[in-house]
């Protein structure tokens, strides 16, 4: 676009691309990767050169050389690194252990809460970080490009914590999306609680994880299901925002700790949706049945009289190891107009699978 390249010349393909054999690996290895190593300050993403013989370096080059990655829209790097991590995380479960939340229903979530430059947002069990990209791209589109505005929204607004190594993964496609990398940090989530320090809050929380510190919460709980609820409700600051995906037993399982989880929640904010996704929306990683669950209004006393709950039977995708685009409209769309939905009769809200549950009733059932 006949802008100034952000990249140091010394880092670029160009200046290494026409190399062979030990110049070459000694090049990407002692100049490049610790230049970007050091450019970005975080060694835990530009880790050493892994590739050991030049011939097998100079093959990738070969291959990658031709796309013309440069001139395309800049999200086409991203997305073929997610691509490539989904794809090897489903083959070598063991490896990563992720369960990725497909993009569309991350999409229906950033919109739910709909982030806006100035305030921050926060996913405390962000994997490979596709929720704060998602929320980043969401931003971006929406603000004015100021200079002031694009570095808040690369330096101060979107926060990630993951336990694994995967942390690392998602440093580098937050990076490849525009950035965002540096408030992303290895940790565990349970064992530091934060307090009031977001405007919005997203996550798709590791279903039923143990923990050693569910002491440190309102509802001590060894169970992570009773946990990451509360970890994301302290998280966000009052009159904030927030949404997590979550097992369909903290809806409806009948332990007095998941009914003392609902009771904090539905009591200190106002519940404004159910949605009910469809089993199999997870596949290839499992077959669990979830439910997205959007608060507003966090910690203040609960005015809501109702609650909208959205029955999804098709969220535009296969319900098969495939999970394949159906073409034409899904369930999703109806989630995202509820100004329409206020006008229609119960009986034609029925038909489309939404439900308009009175507060006073769910407390009568034990939350």
């Amino acid at each position: 676009n006949g802008e100034e390249s952000l990249i140091n010349k010394a880092y670029r393909w160009e200046t290494f691309r026409e190399m062979k054999g030990d110049p070459l690996l000694k090049y990407v290895g002692e100049t490049v990767i610790k230049g970007f190593s050091k450019e970005y300050g975080d060694s835990s993403i530009f880790q050493p050169l892994q590739i050991k013989h030049p011939d097998n370096l100079k093959a990738i080059i070969k291959a990658l050389d031709p796309l013309q990655l440069s001139d395309t829209h800049a999200d086409i790097k991203g997305d073929a690194f997610e691509y490539f991590i989904r794809s090897y995380s489903a083959s070598n479960p063991s490896d990563l252990g992720e369960i990725f939340t497909p993009r569309h229903i991350v999409k229906t979530m950033v919109k739910l809460l709909n982030p806006k430059i100035g305030e921050t947002m926060y996913d405390p069990f962000c994997g490979t970080g596709g929720m704060l990209i998602v929320g980043y791209k969401h931003i971006l589109d929406s603000m004015a490009h100021t200079e002031l505005n694009i570095r808040r929204l690369q330096k101060e607004t979107l926060f990630g914590t993951e336990l694994t190594k995967t942390a690392s993964v998602a440093k580098m496609n937050m990076i490849l999306a525009g950035d965002g990398h540096s408030n992303i940090k290895r940790d565990d989530s349970f064992e530091h609680p934060i307090d009031g320090k977001f405007d919005v809050v997203i996550t798709n929380f590791p279903f039923s994880q143990k923990t050693r510190y569910g002491d440190k919460y309102h509802i001590p709980s060894r169970n992570g299901d009773h946990i990451s609820p509360q970890h994301c409700f302290r998280a966000v600051k009052q009159g904030g925002r927030m949404a997590f995906i979550a097992p369909e037993g903290v809806l409806v399982n009948t332990n007095q700790a998941y009914e003392a989880v609902r009771k904090y929640l539905i009591d200190n904010s106002n519940l404004k949706s159910v949605i009910s996704l469809p089993r199999g929306a997870f596949e290839p990683y499992n077959r669990a049945k979830a439910n997205i669950i959007f608060f507003t209004d966090c910690h203040y006393t609960s005015q809501a009289k109702h609650y909208w709950y959205f029955n999804v039977q098709n969220d535009g995708y296969t319900l098969d190891k495939k999970r394949e685009r159906i073409e034409g409209g899904n369930d999703l769309e109806i989630v995202l107009s509820e100004r329409n939905l206020e006008k229609q009769t119960e009986k034609y809200l029925l038909s489309i699978g939404v439900s308009y549950i009175n507060i006073p009733d769910i407390k009568a059932n034990k939350y």
